[in-house]
């Protein structure tokens, strides 16, 4: 993720990654943390290299000019434009640090990891200093991810999501639970994780779930949720997955190859809007969740708002 300095919007100032945390935290903008949390995922080899994860195979979520650009063009980004997404980060590390002595689970577990570089579905990759490995889910697919919760045995995943507190309409009173919308949305990471435990491990878990947290909840109903996540079936889950994957990883390569300017640019406007196109996050994704939505709109000839 090449991020090359950070901005404080309202003035329009461009800090370096060096001094950033500092005037954040001393301009009373955000907590230096989230600043951190972002250097820290930038700094990542698997965040700007060619690799994809589980989290970004889903077609109906992930905008693959969104991911070129941000692996491909530098840019500066203002931290509070991520801190919703940062944030379900925090609320990982969180439960992850409060859980560690709890008994039966493995968290944050590599998939793959060291443990798993003689399985024949598994490579390791070295880059810039950095390993890792890569599990072949899908022949010719390679991925690597990391799952929240595992329990020993295998047999069971969860993961943590967070959302929004249910909305009620003035005149009717009924909540909108969000986290009903949501399972959907969430199958095909899960199931990829679970794709990737049989591969590496020879179980198939018997039980996906995923751990709701309501965001600002002041209700206990609306605090936690645990919501099953139905199977799909592997040759299923490759058609969901495979020509997304292949054509973000193909555009990467592109764009990578291609000299910085105009002739990357060019092929930057070749990739589909995505996260336009498709509406996603109820038309949200390109003007709340998108930290390159100025540079996309700009190579596209299109207003910014």
């Amino acid at each position: 993720m090449p991020i090359s300095h950070f901005v404080d919007a309202k003035l329009g100032d461009a800090h370096s990654l060096e001094e950033a945390v500092g005037y954040f935290e001393d301009a009373g903008i955000c907590p230096g943390e989230v600043v951190q949390a972002v250097i820290e995922d930038r700094d990542d080899i698997r965040r700007s290299w060619m690799h994809i994860s589980p989290s970004m195979m889903d077609p109906d979520k992930n905008c693959r000019r969104e991911l070129v650009i941000a692996r491909t063009v530098d840019y500066g980004m203002d931290p509070l434009s991520m801190w919703s997404a940062y944030e379900g980060t925090a609320w990982h590390k969180a439960f992850n640090l409060f859980g560690k002595d709890i008994k039966g689970w493995h968290r944050e577990y590599p998939l793959p990891g060291p443990s798993d570089a003689h399985n024949p579905y598994v490579r390791k990759v070295e880059r810039e200093g950095q390993t890792f490995y890569e599990l072949e889910v899908f022949p010719g697919l390679w991925i690597s991810g990391i799952a929240d919760r595992v329990r020993e045995d295998f047999k069971v995943i969860s993961d943590f999501k967070s959302t929004n507190y249910p909305w009620t309409p003035k005149f009717e009173g009924t909540p909108r639970d969000y986290a009903e919308d949501q399972i959907k949305s969430f199958s095909i990471q899960i199931n990829l994780y679970a794709r990737a435990i049989e591969l590496l491990k020879g179980v198939r878990p018997e039980e996906r779930w995923v751990w709701r947290i309501y965001r600002g909840s002041r209700d206990k109903r609306y605090t936690f949720r645990k919501m099953p996540i139905p199977f799909i079936p592997p040759t299923q889950l490759e058609e969901l997955v495979r020509e997304h994957s292949e054509t973000s990883l193909a555009f990467l390569r592109q764009a990578h190859d291609a000299e910085p300017g105009a002739a990357r640019e060019a092929v930057i406007a070749s990739i589909p809007m995505d996260g336009k196109d498709k509406r996603m996050y109820n038309d949200k994704k390109c003007s709340l969740y998108c930290p390159v939505k100025d540079i996309c709109y700009g190579i596209a000839g299109l207003t910014v708002f």
